[in-house]
């Protein structure tokens, strides 16, 4: 086929809002991420994470630095504190003998005590074939000076130890996690204890970070006593360095460590020691890196804007994010900060989300959700106006009667194999869905013979039934075609499947939107806009139309039928209106005034002392509105609701075509006190026997058999044995069309129950049919003519 071309695309692509979005979301991402590195916002979280991490790849120390601690039992077997010096001469004296190393002391040696202790220690450092580390401590001159003095041991013990610093400072969160290499007080450069410990040069002045991953209660440790008194083997103690210090509590001289708690002031420079031996104080590179490779990132999704793409490499930069550091760390390299990065790419993620929910809930507006093809608005959308655009729209006739009785792979299935018939026939035009059961495309170019003779072959592929596992299903498309100079795509698309849907009724294969139809719709959208405000001043009247009881030989029912007297339009007939209404789903609130009308009606009967019953009209999709079923239920059980009197009539096309929501509904007028009648019987596809699965009280033959009873032998029979079937399965039974004298003697004979036709009695005002009740109005045939 030659439609022309189609500028209609699968999916619609991204529009500059949402592009302008996405580079925002982006700048305001990188903000943030820069926002939290300077402030240093995420400190606390970086402290965590970095916790975590040293967790993982916790490992022991080297064993090469050994504590000597000076403990709460050695406190007890030497007295109170300080001990005399000599004491700490000994300790020298046999960790010499055991091969020490080096040993440092953590303990202020800087006043004189008794002078003979003093000098037994000093000639002890002399014995000490290793070397021996004394501590100096920087302190304030007075407490509120800004002058800082050194504290160094005394002079008999300089002689024959190495002096270290001893000074460590928290951080402002009251945590050791830095480590000075040295310190210069007074112009005298001083190493720190645990570089002198480790063997290893720095920079004086410079800090680096303690190696948290380490377990400090792997750091080896002996009582002082125990030393002292020799109760350590020598080959734990030959070769090592020993730091002593003070671990009992009452000492005083802790710290917090990030992930081991309070640790004694030893134990945190033991721990430098070891992080300077195994080489792993992991110098921070800073938050940029990582912050620089989010930002990458983002300019790489920016280019794909492929949403599962997108997910993908978020969850690969956060993979990475989290696991680099653990990396570099384990490797020695370094440590990266990332929590800039992590918060940067949270709200990038966040927002590309809110825009990527924009975008969807853009597409969803252009799409029809089960059947996934562009909708009326895409439609809309997509095609230019031109002097030659023509809109096509393609009603499938009898659909939803179709599609009640599928599943729901089978809807599915069938709108599938729709599409691709029509496809062979719309060429480069796109299908789109204009509402349920409804197709349309649009054609740039063309001309209008062309297009008919193109859609009169498009019927021609629906010949063949669709096949559908065991079904085979036949699908009739009317089609509407609408041709637009001047005009826009949305009214085209309206004028379309206005046109379509006429064709469907008419039972054409394609109809082309007119003036004159363009009038009618005018009319019908009128009403539609007319009917609460007629609903509210007394506009819908309703008339009843009197039933025979053929064995009482009497009027005991009436059908109460509708009426609209528009001050504007004058009379409209029920079957002018009613279909709008139903068309739009308008009908609840119509029928639930005609039902309140009807109950007030029967109460003031009843008040005349007149048991007259009346049957109400239900339209086929009021039986799946809930909310109407409510309002009926709530009508017929609260107080006097007289439901006994009333018969709901339901068409036999409204249950044959959605059989379990007919059923329910019916099932619900019975519970609260109604009877229900099937109307129009014989219109349909069922039989009495399929109708003996309903609950219902009464069928209504249809008229167009009843009436022709007297020249038709065949309705007749159909009509005889209709009555006695029904019968048989406890219906009674209602005969629409009774015009005549005789026809109404034949449904005696046949011993139908009621009767109901012009001979009874045509449409009239609740008082006129009072009038003719207590008239003893017996229907003949010169009065029939004479009404009429």
């Amino acid at each position: 086929m030659k439609f022309g071309k189609s500028r209609s695309a699968p999916h619609p692509k991204p529009n500059r809002l949402e592009s302008f979005l996405v580079r925002g979301a982006l700048m305001i991402a990188m903000l943030v991420g820069l926002t939290t590195g300077l402030s240093g916002y995420g400190f606390g979280v970086e402290e965590q994470m970095r916790i975590a991490r040293d967790s993982l790849r916790s490992h022991a120390a080297s064993g090469q630095v050994h504590i000597v601690e000076i403990d709460a039992f050695s406190l007890s077997k030497y007295n109170d504190w300080p001990w005399p010096r000599q004491l700490h001469g000994r300790l020298v004296d046999q960790l010499g003998r055991d091969g020490a190393q080096m040993v440092a002391f953590d303990v202020d040696f800087s006043a004189r005590s008794n002078a003979k202790s003093d000098q037994a220690f000093a000639d002890a450092l002399a014995r000490f074939g290793g070397s021996v580390v004394l501590p100096t401590f920087k302190q304030k001159s007075r407490s509120n000076s800004a002058v800082f003095s050194e504290n160094l041991p005394i002079e008999p013990l300089r002689a024959h130890a190495f002096l270290a610093s001893v000074n460590v400072t928290p951080d402002p969160d009251g945590q050791m996690r830095h480590y000075n290499h040295g310190t210069v007080t007074s112009g005298t450069p001083r190493p720190s204890i645990g570089a002198m410990l480790a063997g290893t040069n720095g920079h004086i002045g410079s800090e680096f970070r303690i190696d948290t991953s380490i377990r400090p209660d792997t750091i080896p440790r002996h009582s002082f006593a125990d030393i002292v008194e020799g109760r350590v083997p020598v080959s734990a103690l030959r070769g090592k360095s020993f730091l002593v210090g003070a671990t009992a509590v009452e000492m005083g001289d802790r710290y917090a460590v990030p992930g081991h708690g309070v640790l004694p002031g030893v134990v945190v420079q033991a721990m430098a020691a070891e992080t300077l031996i195994q080489a792993s104080s992991n110098p921070t590179l800073g938050w940029w890196p990582a912050l620089l490779i989010i930002c990458g990132a983002a300019l790489v999704a920016l280019r794909i804007r492929n949403g599962a793409s997108n997910s993908l490499l978020a969850g690969i930069s956060l993979v990475a994010l989290l696991g680099m550091p653990l990396l570099l760390e384990t490797m020695r390299w370094g440590s990266l900060e990332i929590v800039p990065a992590l918060a940067a790419l949270f709200w990038l993620t966040a927002l590309n989300m809110a825009v990527a929910a924009f975008a969807k809930l853009r597409v969803a507006r252009m799409e029809d959700a089960q059947s996934g093809l562009p909708n009326a608005r895409a439609l809309e959308q997509s095609a230019r106006p031109s002097p030659n655009i023509a809109v096509v729209a393609v009603e499938l006739k009898q659909f939803d009667e179709i599609t009640a009785i599928l599943t729901s792979d089978e809807r599915t299935d069938l709108m599938k194999r729709v599409v691709d018939r029509l496809g062979v026939g719309i060429g480069a035009a796109k299908l789109h869905i204009l509402k349920p059961g409804t197709l349309g495309f649009f054609i740039s170019d063309g001309e209008i013979q062309t297009i008919i003779e193109e859609v009169e072959g498009m019927s021609s592929l629906f010949r063949a039934p669709i096949e559908l596992g065991r079904r085979s299903i036949l699908i009739t498309p009317a089609f509407g075609l609408a041709f637009g100079a001047g005009k826009a795509t949305g009214e085209l698309v309206l004028q379309a499947g206005n046109a379509a849907a006429r064709a469907a009724v008419a039972d054409q294969r394609w109809a082309l939107h007119s003036a004159e139809v363009a009038s009618e719709t005018d009319r019908a959208l009128l009403l539609l806009a007319d009917i609460d405000h007629a609903i509210a001043h007394g506009e819908i009247l309703v008339a009843y139309q009197p039933k025979w009881d053929i064995k009482a030989k009497s009027i005991k029912s009436a059908e109460a039928l509708v009426r609209w007297n528009h001050p504007v339009l004058g009379p409209i007939p029920p079957d002018e209106f009613i279909p709008v209404l139903e068309k739009q789903n308008r009908l609840d609130d119509l029928t639930l005034h005609v039902l309140d009308r009807c109950m007030a009606d029967l109460r003031l009967w009843q008040a005349g002392n007149m048991n007259l019953a009346v049957a109400i009209n239900i339209s086929a999709p009021l039986l799946a509105d809930t909310d109407f079923m409510a309002a009926v239920e709530e009508r017929l059980t609260v107080g006097d609701s007289l439901a006994a009197l009333l018969t709901f009539e339901i068409t036999e096309s409204a249950t044959v075509s959605n059989t379990q929501t007919a059923i329910c509904a019916l099932e619900k007028f019975r519970s609260w006190g109604a009877r229900v009648s099937i109307d129009d019987y014989g219109t349909g596809q069922s039989s009495l026997t399929y109708l003996k699965s309903f609950p219902a009280d009464e069928i209504k033959i249809d008229k167009s058999f009843v009436s022709r009873m007297k020249q038709n032998k065949g309705d007749q029979i159909l009509v005889r044995s209709t009555i006695d079937l029904a019968h048989e399965l406890g219906f009674k039974v209602v005969a629409e069309g009774v015009e005549d004298r005789d026809c109404l003697a034949l449904l005696e004979r046949f011993g139908c129950d009621t009767a109901q036709g012009w001979l009874i009695g045509k449409p009239m005002p609740a008082a006129a049919l009072i009038d003719l009740i207590q008239s003893n109005h017996v229907p003949e045939q010169a009065k029939m003519r004479k009404a009429g």
